[in-house]
């Protein structure tokens, strides 16, 4: 009989945290990946070696799913009314491991 309190008590604890209602769960800002500081990112040439990119800005936020030999970083903006923007860079490295093209 015990155990039955508790795991009915346990189900409606765990269905109360379930709440859809609640208005602040449709207006969480999502972030993900590190945004990448534009300075560092100037700084990245076309023929710099892989690990060198690594190094300067980091891990990508993520690698492009059918393409391993492009990754991209993210870049946070906010422009002088306090908007804040993402912007996906996308750095492509050649067969050798250096960057051939930055966009």
């Amino acid at each position: 009989m015990k155990f039955l309190h508790i795991t009915i008590a346990c189900t409606c604890l765990m269905l109360s945290a379930c709440s859809l209602t609640d208005p602040m769960l449709k207006h969480l800002p999502t972030h993900q990946g590190i945004p990448v500081d534009p300075n560092k990112l100037s700084q990245v040439e076309v023929g710099m070696p892989q690990a060198s990119v690594q190094a300067l800005l980091g891990a990508p936020a993520t690698k492009h799913p059918f393409d391993p030999h492009q990754w991209i970083y993210l870049k946070d903006t906010i422009s002088q009314s306090n908007e804040q923007s993402i912007e996906a860079i996308v750095v492509e490295f050649d067969h050798d491991l250096k960057v051939r093209q930055i966009h």
